[in-house]
C-alpha cells in the first residue's frame, strides 16, 4: 500500500479530466452520426482508465479513510436511495396520469427523460447521502 499524496492528486485529477471527456464525447455523440461502436468502445476505454485512476486512489488511503468511505457509502447510500424513492415513484406516477405528457414528445426523448429521472434521482440521493454520512463520520472521528 502507498501512501503518496501526489499519486492520490494525480489519480483524482485523471478521473476528474476523464470523467470531462466522456460528458463531451457523449454531448458529440448525440449530435453526429458517427457509429455507435466507436463512442461505445471510446467510453469503455475512459471507463477503464477511470477505474485504474480509482484504484490507485485508494490504495493510497490510510485504514481510516477506507473505512469512512466504505461506512459512508453504506449508511449514506442507503439512506439517500430511501429518500430519493418518492421521487422517482412520484415521476413514475406523473406520468402514469399524463400530468407529465410524453406523447408529444419524440419516442426517444421520452426515453431518456424516464431514464435521466429515473437514474439521475437515485445517483443524487446516494451521492447526497454518502456526502452527509462522510462528513458525519469524520466529525465523530475528531
Amino acid at each position: 500500500m502507498t501512501h503518496n499524496p501526489r499519486l492520490k492528486w494525480a489519480a483524482l485529477v485523471v478521473c476528474f479530466f476523464v470523467g470531462m471527456a466522456m460528458s463531451r464525447l457523449g454531448s458529440i455523440a448525440s449530435n453526429t452520426e458517427r457509429p455507435a461502436i466507436y463512442i461505445s468502445l471510446l467510453m469503455i476505454v475512459a471507463t477503464v482508465i477511470i477505474l485504474i485512476a480509482a484504484l490507485v486512489w485508494w490504495r493510497s488511503l490510510d485504514e481510516l479513510a477506507r473505512e469512512a468511505h466504505k461506512s459512508a457509502w453504506f449508511w449514506g447510500g442507503s439512506f439517500g436511495v430511501l429518500i430519493v424513492l418518492p421521487v422517482m415513484f412520484g415521476a413514475v406516477e406523473m406520468v402514469r396520469r399524463n400530468a407529465l405528457d410524453l406523447k408529444d414528445m419524440p419516442p426517444e426523448v421520452g426515453l431518456l427523460l424516464g431514464i435521466s429521472i429515473g437514474v439521475g434521482t437515485a445517483v443524487g440521493g446516494t451521492l447526497s447521502g454518502y456526502l452527509v454520512a462522510w462528513v458525519i463520520f469524520w466529525l465523530r472521528k475528531r
